[in-house]
């Protein structure tokens, strides 16, 4: 397992050479000396950055796992590395709860949740173009949603994986279900008792009900007692996630080793990310 650590900086023309004379190979975006580049943690081209450009920051960082740590996993986590879809109407989907905005100081000006859940389908403006993918997913202030293409959720009946259910997606015109795209649930719930993540960077309390949830980055991972894993290809457990306390919270999704092959064979994994689980 190793780290990837992924940059953008804004340097100068002395600093781009500099940072080439490491190994780096970077790519100039713009003539404002906007470089991006990726080098692995604990890398010399990392040592030799962090030596001379103390200040300088990844702005995100993944975990890249090898083919044989992948074989090896018997249960994975999954992502969406892609939130491009929108809910045209949210007031329909969710309801809320926990009234936020007399927490802050000073008050909000507009109504906020620390909490909402859903309680209608989702509503698109306008059909999803899929291209070559399988999934996309919704982001609504953090909280993550997942969705797929009728030809996925054909493939996942048809090899006979257990688990999951497709809801429809609604129409805001006409209040039908949308073609080609449905919502893709996760119906076995793993306790709150039967895991934790290892990697948060802390624990946000809601202040209203007393609810808590994990705070997150890109690598915290969650650790499952293995003994509730049986034979489900995909579980999920409560909405507990968050890389800001006071947004909506995700769940962590899980799936099996079959499910993953499964996944990768049919690149649904170009917008899913999906590596080994901790258990214990």
């Amino acid at each position: 397992m190793e780290i990837n650590l992924h940059y953008g900086l804004t340097v100068t023309p002395e600093q781009i050479n500099k940072i080439a004379s490491f190994g780096i190979t970077g790519e100039i975006l713009n003539c404002d000396f906007l470089i991006v580049f990726d080098i692995l943690e604990g890398s010399e081209q990392h040592q030799r950055l962090k030596a001379e450009f103390p200040e300088f920051a990844p702005i995100c960082e993944w975990y890249i796992f090898s083919e044989e740590e992948m074989q090896a996993a018997e249960w994975f986590t999954m992502r969406s590395t892609n939130e491009k879809l929108e809910d045209s109407c949210p007031e329909k989907t969710f309801s809320h709860s926990c009234y936020a905005s007399n927490y802050y100081d000073p008050p909000l000006k507009f109504d906020q949740y620390f909490h909402q859940t859903q309680v209608a389908p989702f509503y698109f403006s306008k059909p999803v173009k899929w291209g070559r993918n399988f999934f996309y997913s919704c982001n609504d202030r953090g909280q993550k949603t997942l969705f797929c293409s009728e030809t996925a959720s054909k493939l996942m009946l048809q090899h006979g994986l257990k688990g999951m259910e497709f809801q429809p997606v609604l129409s805001k015109k006409t209040n039908e279900p949308m073609p080609d795209i449905y919502q893709f649930n996760v119906t076995t719930m793993i306790p709150d008792s039967s895991f934790h993540v290892v990697g948060a960077s802390g624990i946000w309390t809601c202040p209203v009900c007393g609810k808590s949830r994990y705070v997150v980055n890109s690598l915290s991972r969650p650790s499952v007692d293995k003994s509730v894993l049986g034979e489900q290809d995909f579980y999920v457990t409560d909405m507990i996630q968050t890389y800001n306390g006071p947004c909506f919270p995700s769940p962590f999704y899980i799936v099996s080793k079959r499910a993953c092959d499964f996944f990768r064979k049919y690149r649904f994994d170009r917008t899913l990310e999906l590596f080994p689980l901790l258990t214990y």
